[in-house]
């Protein structure tokens, strides 16, 4: 019992830990997408996502677009679309020595 409570707690810490992260991403991509010029009537998800650590992003999914996903990810400079195969009308072009230096 002495040994199992500190791992539950541990285990609870970096479980909330992921969360609030992920939320806090939710927030800096909801942010950015306003600096683009989008609205919140314009946004018909966002979702923050935790994956293999250090790995948080945001989808997103547009009014206009329903089922079309957009993946965001943020480093040192600044917020960025992951672009996958499939365009859309909100793929960006990505910066790749901006992204690679953020890292």
């Amino acid at each position: 019992m002495y040994l199992l409570l500190p791992i539950l707690i541990l285990v609870a810490v970096v479980y909330i830990r992921a969360q609030i992260i992920a939320k806090i991403m939710e927030n800096d991509g909801i942010a950015y997408l306003k600096t683009k010029g989008y609205s919140a009537n314009d946004i018909l998800e966002t979702k923050g996502l935790v994956g293999k650590s250090p790995i948080y992003s945001v989808l997103v999914e547009f009014e206009d677009e329903p089922g079309k996903k957009y993946y965001y990810v943020k480093n040192k400079n600044g917020v960025f679309q992951i672009q996958h195969p499939m365009r859309g009308k909100h793929n960006e072009e990505l910066d790749i020595e901006k992204y690679q230096q953020g890292w």
